[in-house]
């Protein structure tokens, strides 16, 4: 078995397919009406335009090879993010998306 998907509810479709292609560095794997499907790995990060629920809570995280350039990365385009933090040997940060779904970056030591 595995995750065939996240789903991540947003207000505006276009506004947030925009921000994941060009923050996160997605590539669309699938789109209709007001869905967007990037491929990540083997699982898929689906959009889904509809009215928010927005947790205050991370429900997913996102592995990369080189945290603090990826970090680099947001807080050159005027992204809010937080400190780097550590947990035994993983260090990650968090920001938000344009909806405010809280997102994190984690890479492993």
């Amino acid at each position: 078995m595995h995750i065939g998907t996240v789903f991540i509810r947003v207000k505006d479709i276009k506004r947030s397919k925009k921000w994941y292609q060009e923050n996160l560095d997605l590539l669309v794997n699938w789109e209709m009406d007001n869905i967007c499907a990037f491929k990540l790995g083997e699982t898929d990060i689906t959009l889904v335009q509809q009215e928010l629920d927005v947790t205050k809570d991370v429900t997913f995280n996102i592995f990369c090879n080189d945290i603090i350039g990826r970090r680099d990365k947001f807080l050159e385009r005027g992204i809010c993010v937080s400190e780097l933090k550590e947990w035994n040997n993983i260090t990650y940060f968090s920001l938000k998306d344009p909806d405010s779904n809280l997102l994190e970056i984690c890479s492993i030591k």
